[in-house]
């Protein structure tokens, strides 16, 4: 995946963008963390000022444990949230209220000790209403 890499380096300027259904404001993209210190990172802008949501899933009986990060700005130091225990099914689960529409996120997927494997980080937000 773009904006990432096995040296643990992220480039912002190579993000892979997910871009969120215009009627149901969720979507999703699958990775794969190939080795570890691997981190890939993915980005999405908020279609309202509402709840989002961002799982990372990986599949059952993956060795991979992921972490996810999110990111209000293109450094690493801009930590809206983050979560590396998850719930059941779910490698890491967070939930935040976006800024407003327009407001761009990044996302970062960090395997957890020597585990890889296939992933995939799927949002969801509150759609745009229109009066």
């Amino acid at each position: 995946m773009r904006g990432g890499g096995g040296n643990g380096d992220i480039d912002f300027d190579n993000a892979t963008e997910i871009v969120l259904d215009p009627s149901r404001a969720d979507g999703k993209v699958h990775g794969i963390i190939a080795q570890r210190r691997e981190r890939d990172l993915t980005t999405s802008s908020a279609p309202s000022g509402g709840d989002i949501d961002v799982q990372t899933i990986t599949a059952s009986g993956s060795l991979l444990d992921a972490t996810v990060t999110i990111l209000d700005a293109a450094t690493e130091t801009a930590v809206v949230t983050s979560d590396a225990t998850g719930i059941p099914g779910v490698d890491a689960d967070v939930r935040f209220e976006s800024a407003g529409a327009g407001t761009q996120y990044w996302v970062i997927v960090d395997g957890i000790g020597t585990g890889v494997g296939s992933y995939t980080v799927k949002i969801d937000a509150e759609p745009e209403l229109f009066s």
